[in-house]
Order: structure tokens, then sequence, then C-alpha cells
């Protein structure tokens, strides 16, 4: 069963940081990435620039944010995937405007799961979310993955979303003037009357 530790902001994740939570740019969330490396000695999460042993790369699905937390959902499957590995590692990745993609958090998993390999018995497809912690959330956006798969809690989402955008357009039905009379056989749509 996985165990993943906290998230950790790499020291380039906390340089850009500063500059998202000083207003100087945004939070551009770019792609996840799993591995199965375990960190050497003398190395430190905060230190690392990529992941010790990276294998995939997963699409950002969606981004939410409220109150002060960003929740960023993706999809780990084994479509496509070659060979089998250890879940032992994952890093998000972001875009810092000075110097490019970045490792932005990383976390690991002391009680790691096996990713298999397509084509076997077992075929994986969950969606999990990533929580981070930001006072500025106006200034989070993401590289959502057109591609990835949908999923019922962001076609949820999105639907919700789509909806409270329509329902707050002044002009949603300002051409449809459909008025409907109880108890009455004639309807009025617009100026006529049926």
């Amino acid at each position: 069963m996985a165990n993943w530790s906290s998230l950790i902001l790499t020291n380039k994740g906390k340089i850009l940081r500063s500059k998202v939570e000083a207003g100087q740019t945004k939070l551009t969330l770019t792609k996840i990435k799993l591995g199965d490396g375990v960190i050497s000695t003398g190395q430190t999460l905060e230190g690392l620039l990529d992941l010790v042993s990276p294998k995939q790369i997963v699409g950002i699905n969606s981004v939410s944010a409220k109150d002060s937390l960003c929740t960023v959902t993706g999809i780990i499957t084994n479509v496509g995937l070659q060979a089998g590995y250890n879940l032992k590692e994952l890093g998000l990745f972001a875009t810092d405007p000075d110097v490019g993609e970045i490792l932005y958090a990383v976390t690991t998993d002391s009680s790691y799961d096996y990713l298999p390999a397509e084509g076997g018995a077992t075929v994986v497809s969950e969606e999990f979310s990533l929580n981070i912690g930001i006072s500025n959330l106006a200034n989070v956006t993401a590289v959502v993955d057109m591609n990835g798969l949908l999923t019922v809690s962001s076609a949820a989402t999105l639907f919700n979303e789509k909806m409270s955008d329509h329902n707050m357009d002044p002009n949603a039905h300002s051409n449809l003037g459909i008025n409907l009379r109880k108890n009455s056989k004639t309807y009025v749509v617009g100026d006529v009357a049926y």
C-alpha cells in the first residue's frame, strides 16, 4: 500500500515559490514524474534537480484551488509502459521564468507499490492528487495534458465550472425568453404564443 511522505519543496522550488508569493511570476506546473530511485548518502530531497531514477511522465489532468490549498491531479497508468517498476519517488515540475523547467517538489514512498508493465493480467489506471499550500492562489496555473484520461471527478469539476460560468452570464438566455404558464395550454416562446 502506498505511503507517500510529505511533499518537499526542492531548493529551486523554494526560490520559485518566493517569486510566486511576491507576485513576480505565476506558478506554472508542467508535469509529474514517477520513478524507482532512492537517494544516496550525501543527497537530500531538497537538493535534487530531477528524480534519482525517473521511469514515467504523468500529465497533469486538473488543478483546483481552495482557501490556501492547490490540488493537482494526475492519473497513474501502465498503458504504454514497457517495463514495470517500484513506485518509490514522485516529482512535481514547474517552470521558473529565469531558469526554465525545474523539479519543484518531491516525495518518496517507503512502502511502495509495483506498477506492472502493459500487457499483463493487471491494467492500472488510478487518479491521485497532490496538495500544495500556497498563499497566492491567483498566481497558480498548470499545463494540463489534454490527451489525459477523463475521470468522473474531473468531468464533474469541469461541468460544475461551466455551469457556474453559464449561470453567472447575464446573456445566457437572452434570446430564448420562454414563459410557461401554469395550468394553461398556451406557451409563449419569445413573441410567439402556442
